[in-house]
């Protein structure tokens, strides 16, 4: 319209760019992000530094750099350990008592409860953290795949815990550049999504023909397990919705003593095992217990929004850790597909065997080595 306009010599997209330099992308470990020391434990035990010392060894870095969808509660866009990691994103809410609504802005808004104090989780954030934060940098935490992108989805409310399913496929659709409800797609389809919610339902045929969908436009999907399970008391519960679903890499959780956590629900759609973390324990001296730490944003005593770090446990946080890996393969080997991917899993060729030799219902196919996988891959 502008050019017809005849007003114009042209018209373009004001688009944003960034340096091609990946200097802070890869590295020798430890990092000099001052949380690291709290992150140990769980990036040694998946062996995080030898996979990076691997790719930092390389003679020439690769240019494609990997795209992670983070369909949860959203982001703190403006962290520093973030904010140069985001690669577009949106929120897809149909309902809200906040009056929010499906919007181009994948930014948590939530804020502490007035009457309580209470301040909120920021699971997205925390989420999205494990997987990519800015490393090497001297500042904030580290990500398992520092070079990755972030597409935050955001699909909760934060006036509500629950989000709902139509929302979900919603979000998943647009990931994978696929037709919904939005009726747009980003630039780029993600390589990866990771999902960190769950209900205890069967999976549905929404879900499954959706993630048939995804997967064959050739993204790898992440699931958190769920964390209903009692295992100290033998009482296991069932892999929840939808990582249930036919087609998805199902991630269990584990401890600093790398057995199965007390609350990771299993069963014969468990595909692998990565660090959750627990709070009843301390074996590494941390006083918030052996959780893993990750980017949150905390509050001045003025309510002011400010850029920090923290703990949380739970299979929502073992998940990421294995998208985080995913990335990392899909940096080293750019044509990784699903079926690929699933062929040197079932082979135990990506994985460390805990348990019972061979896979089990418990621990999959093992704990997830961040070494191996990219070893595999390149």
């Amino acid at each position: 319209a502008l050019m017809r306009s005849g007003q114009y010599k042209y018209v373009a997209l004001n688009e944003r760019v960034r340096t091609h330099q990946l200097t802070s992308s890869v590295g020798t470990f430890p990092p000099n992000d001052p949380f690291y020391p709290r992150q140990r434990w769980h990036y040694e035990q998946i062996n995080l530094p030898a996979a990076m010392e691997r790719l930092a060894g390389l003679n020439t870095q690769p240019t494609r750099l990997p795209l992670v969808a983070v369909i949860d509660s959203g982001i703190m866009a403006d962290h520093p350990d973030l904010n140069g990691q985001i690669d577009g994103g949106r929120s897809f809410i149909t309902s809200s008592f906040s009056g929010d609504r499906d919007s181009a802005n994948p930014d948590d808004p939530a804020r502490p409860d007035p009457a309580t104090g209470e301040t909120p989780h920021f699971h997205g954030t925390h989420v999205a953290g494990t997987i990519a934060a800015q490393t090497f940098d001297g500042y904030g935490a580290a990500g398992v795949a520092p070079m990755a992108r972030l597409m935050p989805l955001r699909v909760f409310d934060p006036s509500s815990e629950y989000s709902n399913t139509f929302d979900i496929l919603q979000a998943m659709l647009y990931a994978a550049g696929l037709p919904n409800r939005s009726q747009t797609v980003p630039p780029r389809k993600a390589d990866v999504i990771n999902m960190s919610l769950g209900s205890s339902s069967a999976c549905s045929t929404a879900y499954q023909d959706t993630i048939n969908q995804v997967r064959q436009a050739g993204v790898i999907m992440v699931i958190s397990s769920g964390n209903s399970a009692n295992n100290a008391q033998g009482m296991p519960v069932a892999v929840g919705s939808p990582a249930n679903c036919r087609g998805v890499v199902a991630v269990g959780a584990s401890n600093v003593a790398r057995e199965q956590t007390f609350y990771s629900q299993s069963g014969p759609e468990l595909r692998v095992t990565a660090p959750g973390g627990d709070f009843t324990t301390s074996s590494t001296g941390d006083p918030v217990g052996d959780q893993i730490f990750s980017t949150v944003p905390n509050f001045t005593p003025e309510g002011r929004r400010v850029p920090s770090g923290g703990p949380m446990v739970g299979t929502s946080i073992a998940a990421p850790h294995m998208a985080g890996v995913v990335a990392l393969m899909k940096y080293a080997y750019p044509d990784l597909t699903p079926d690929k991917f699933d062929e040197w899993l079932n082979a135990g060729k990506l994985t460390d065997d805990l348990g019972a030799p061979g896979y089990d219902t418990a621990t999959g196919y093992g704990l997830i080595n961040a070494r191996k996988a990219v070893d595999v891959a390149l």
